[in-house]
């Protein structure tokens, strides 16, 4: 039973290789780019890593940023921003900046 045991551990360690997988390459390599950019010639002091935001900056339209309208809101007040918009698309039609044909159909609705 002992010899059995042996020759099982034989073959094990036989099989074996020094070689390293891909991953433990992969995880190699990451090592050496952290050593790099994180080592002691990076300075922490006047470029700090940069903090990324744990939640994005409010919009309006799902794409506008909030301070815009913030911005405007004083003066113009809640629609403001919203009528600047759509008075500048008015005026990009009517004079013929924005031509608007049959294919404006096609690339609005494919877009």
């Amino acid at each position: 039973h002992e010899a059995k045991i042996k020759s099982v551990l034989a073959v094990a360690c036989r099989n074996q290789s020094t070689e390293q997988t891909p991953t433990q390459k992969q995880i190699a390599q990451w090592q050496k780019a952290n050593d790099i950019y994180y080592g002691p010639d990076r300075d922490h002091k006047n470029f700090p890593h940069p903090k990324m935001a744990e939640r994005p900056p409010p919009t309006r339209l799902g794409f506008l940023p909030a301070w815009w309208f913030e911005a405007m809101y004083n003066k113009t007040g809640v629609t403001g921003p919203y009528v600047l918009g759509f008075g500048a698309v008015l005026t990009l039609i009517s004079k013929e900046i924005w031509v608007v044909e049959h294919q404006m159909i096609d690339f609005t609705f494919w877009a």
